[in-house]
């Protein structure tokens, strides 16, 4: 059995106001509107600025409020922050206003299609794909590798089932729970990665494994799709 409706209706419950918003995204941190801010701005330097040019064109899917958005915004010329919660958004808005390079659009939980394809430099995805249904995520990538420009990278993270710590949690989850959060988080192999993103046409540059895969890979032409 699960509960929540769909990711949207999942998530526009959490973000009843800017503390619960922030609760939701980084559970731990949201009370503190100064640590959430400044978690992403490390989140950015870490995982995403290393990635751009200053004309490039970036992609945050699930980008929430713009806890990374914020901080990578002033190092690429354009940034798309998609999220399937029409209240995360507004909310992003509002954070973010007086920011001019930053676009807000709204996602179906499994696609992009108001995103133009072959648009995108880099996306990337920070605890966002760990909530969504495998076969969504399959759906998500498929949508970035047609979205990318051929070369065009992404950078990502799920959880690693193959950590002790995560295999633990996991299966107590599975055991004990028996109303699934819609939301729950899904877990990875380092081989499902590379099963995925090369069958959906991606070469993948570097999978830092630890108790997270943090996945980066460069979309190939289309003719590499199987």
């Amino acid at each position: 059995m699960l509960f929540g409706r769909s990711y949207a209706a999942l998530w526009d419950s959490f973000a009843i106001t800017d503390g619960t918003a922030r609760e939701a995204i980084l559970a731990g941190v949201g009370a503190d509107e100064a640590r959430f801010w400044s978690s992403g701005q490390r989140d950015a330097e870490r995982y995403v600025i290393p990635l751009l040019r200053p004309e490039a064109v970036v992609l945050d899917l699930g980008g929430g409020i713009g806890r990374i958005a914020r901080a990578v915004a002033p190092h690429c010329r354009r940034l798309i922050l998609a999220d399937v919660s029409r209240s995360m958004l507004r909310r992003a808005r509002n954070a973010l206003r007086g920011t001019p390079n930053i676009e807000f659009v709204k996602t179906s939980g499994k696609s992009l299609a108001s995103v133009a394809s072959n648009s995108v430099d880099v996306a990337y995805s920070h605890l966002v794909l760990q909530h969504v249904e495998r076969e969504d995520v399959i759906s998500y990538l498929g949508e970035l590798h047609r979205v990318l420009v051929p070369g065009g990278v992404i950078r990502f993270q799920v959880p690693n089932l193959a950590d002790p710590q995560q295999l633990s949690t996991y299966v107590e989850y599975a055991l004990a729970t028996p109303a699934k959060s819609l939301g729950r988080l899904r877990y990875y192999t380092r081989e499902e990665i590379q099963l995925l993103l090369e069958r959906l046409g991606f070469s993948i540059e570097s999978v830092e494994s630890t108790e997270w895969h943090v996945v980066t890979a460069r979309r190939g032409s289309a003719s590499q799709q199987r």
